[in-house]
């Protein structure tokens, strides 16, 4: 009688994990409403704005953080997505001796960051729970801060003069991407977590922005801002994505 309790004991057991696994295997089959995500990001500006950007002694490549959060359509392969790029790009530092001796300077520092926030429709649809290849419109506001200081320094004496703008543009584009699934984390009864590693290019359309340009020699102490023809861009972005 105790072989007999104990087989069916055994016998049961495999069937609950037998169920459970089965039942896991179509949590993961859901589909999720909310995704979220942060990346690196490389930002090349395009036209006269890599121009402007050059001119004034930056960089043409700025590096910043990829920020998103999304929205999925039940029923459908469509996302609401909003996404943030505080991008660096770069700055000057120039300084000369001033006639005032040895610890005697003028030097000037000017830096510029681009912050793009866009919110669009992605079309994403999911292959197989492993691929989410994905192309989307957006459309969104460029805004950009852009500071320069001077200082000048004569031995025990100095002095700072600092100027700063913050300027702002519509923006449009498009931009595809995909996500690859790497986990999926199942909470029984019924939670599902799934994280992608998410790769993705924009391209962005906007209008003019102020860049600055310190110019600092033995006769001459000046801010030059230069307006952009446009503030066009392509965007890289690498990230990890949590859908939930």
């Amino acid at each position: 009688m105790m072989l007999i309790m104990l087989v069916l004991a055994v016998h049961q057991s495999a069937g609950q994990g037998i169920t459970d696994e089965d039942h896991i295997q179509r949590i993961k089959q859901n589909s999720l409403s909310i995704q979220t995500g942060v990346g690196f990001a490389v930002v090349n500006p395009q036209g006269s704005f890599r121009d402007a950007l050059v001119a004034v002694g930056g960089p043409d490549v700025g590096l910043g953080v990829n920020l998103h959060l999304g929205y999925h359509l039940q029923h459908s392969p469509v996302w609401i997505v909003g996404a943030f790029t505080p991008t660096f790009m770069g700055g000057t530092y120039v300084t000369v001796p001033f006639d005032g001796g040895l610890f005697s300077s003028r030097e000037i520092t000017s830096q510029t960051m681009i912050m793009p926030f866009t919110v669009g429709v992605r079309i994403q649809p999911d292959v197989a729970h492993v691929l989410y290849p994905y192309a989307e419109t957006f459309v969104g506001i460029t805004a950009m801060s852009a500071s320069a200081t001077y200082r000048e320094s004569r031995r025990n004496q100095s002095s700072e003069r600092r100027e700063n703008r913050v300027d702002a543009a519509v923006n449009y584009g498009v931009g595809v991407g995909l996500a690859l699934n790497v986990a999926d984390v199942v909470s029984l009864p019924n939670s599902l977590q799934r994280f992608t590693v998410d790769a993705s290019m924009r391209y962005l359309r906007g209008g003019a922005l102020d860049v600055v340009r310190g110019v600092v020699d033995a006769t001459t102490t000046d801010f030059v801002w230069q307006r952009t023809a446009s503030s066009n861009m392509v965007a890289f972005a690498l990230g990890l994505t949590v859908q939930f």
